[in-house]
């Protein structure tokens, strides 16, 4: 990996983000600089805007500073810095050309305000013309702020070759769209009921269309599923309901004393997915980390509990020690990618047998891990329904 630039944090914060920018332009990988002490600070580009301008995130990690905790609105937004983990070339952050060449292609799902909003659609790489496939539509985290569009993209092209049609979809976060969470959800929602009208030009079955997301893009799963309102009034008379859930650290708890109520305020009702849980809900699967500071434990626990009063199949995997996002890092990566597979399967939306997931970390390991600066490496704790 290239070092393109020397940075020091003795300025502020936003003068060593325009320093970055400024040297290092139009990147679209993740570049290393050295700063002060021999500390290792990473400048992620991030395509934010209707302009598609590029900005950088400065992100910082250090053997040297073993007690630096992420600020408590850890995103995937542009400008927060975060604890870390520098990967292998192919698992650095990826931009829209990256999914161009590698057989995504886009089409707008709504207008609204001028804004294109596009869903990137992946082929299943497995099964031949005619026959339909399960699906699944990916929202990318971000605190409704962020826009990272490549968020699921490993997950979902290890489920295009397994025989699923995969989707990435985008929605009006606030730093790249200046949208609100309401905007956010009735977003997500358009892009369900657009794969679910275009199925069978998408080769998919229209009765089994899943949803997934991490973080806010959990949570917007989440919203397709359980929120009776917030619908665009220009949407399809179509469901949005996803026949299943694969959600990773979904900030699905938006009530008083959970996440973004200072942001909803009294509409908490309205946007909260814990809270409408009925009969009919769809199977879920969740993976949260034990120190995640944004979804306590107990939340991921009452939400499966609510779904179990309401007979409905949910399977918890609590990982000790790990906080949010982690499922995006190894070995978690491959394990909550083998977890979701499996789940997957006894549903029918993919083969049965060996899950043909290749560990590529052997060749191209991390530069370092962030776990040496946390807690030694855990199995996770798993509590699903029989």
């Amino acid at each position: 990996m290239e070092v393109p630039w020397r940075v020091s944090f003795q300025n502020s914060p936003l003068s060593d983000k325009e320093e970055a920018r400024t040297e290092a332009p139009g990147q679209s990988h993740l570049f290393l600089g050295l700063g002060e002490s021999n500390s290792i600070f990473c400048f992620q580009p991030h395509r934010f805007g209707i302009n598609g301008q590029w900005v950088y995130s400065c992100i910082e990690t250090s053997d040297s500073r073993p007690d630096h905790e992420p600020p408590p609105d850890q995103t995937d937004s542009c400008g927060s810095p975060f604890l870390f983990t520098p990967m292998a070339p192919e698992f650095t952050h990826r931009t829209e050309a990256d999914l161009e060449t590698n057989g995504w292609t886009a089409q707008t799902f709504k207008n609204i305000d001028s804004v294109d909003l596009k869903i990137w659609h992946k082929p299943s790489a497995t099964l031949g013309d005619g026959q339909a496939t399960a699906a699944i539509v990916f929202y990318y985290g971000g605190g409704w702020r962020g826009r990272n569009i490549n968020h699921f993209q490993r997950q979902a092209e290890h489920l295009s070759t397994r025989g699923m049609t995969v989707f990435l979809a985008d929605y009006r976060s606030s730093e790249a769209y200046v949208g609100s969470p309401f905007d956010c959800v009735e977003d997500a929602k358009s892009a369900m009921r657009y794969v679910r009208q275009n199925a069978a030009k998408f080769g998919t079955d229209p009765n089994r269309i899943a949803a997934g997301g991490g973080s806010a893009g959990g949570h917007l799963a989440a919203a397709c599923a359980l929120l009776p309102d917030l619908n665009d009034p220009n949407d399809p008379p179509i469901s949005c309901k996803p026949a299943a859930l694969v959600l990773f650290n979904p900030v699905y708890d938006n009530g008083p004393g959970g996440y973004g109520h200072d942001r909803i305020k009294d509409r908490w009702r309205e946007i909260s997915p814990i809270h409408s849980i009925e009969a009919g809900a769809p199977p879920n699967i969740v993976f949260l980390g034990t120190e995640d500071h944004l979804v306590p434990v107990q939340t991921a626990e009452r939400w499966k509990a609510k779904m179990e009063e309401c007979e409905v199949r949910s399977e918890l995997y609590l990982y000790p020690s790990r906080k949010h996002g982690f499922f995006n890092q190894e070995p978690d990566y491959t394990d909550t990618l083998q977890k979701a597979d499996n789940f997957l399967v006894t549903l029918g939306y993919l083969p049965s047998g060996e899950s043909q997931y290749q560990h590529r970390t052997d060749s191209h390991p991390p530069l370092f891990s962030s776990r040496s600066m946390t807690s030694p490496s855990k199995s996770p704790t798993e509590k699903q329904t029989p």
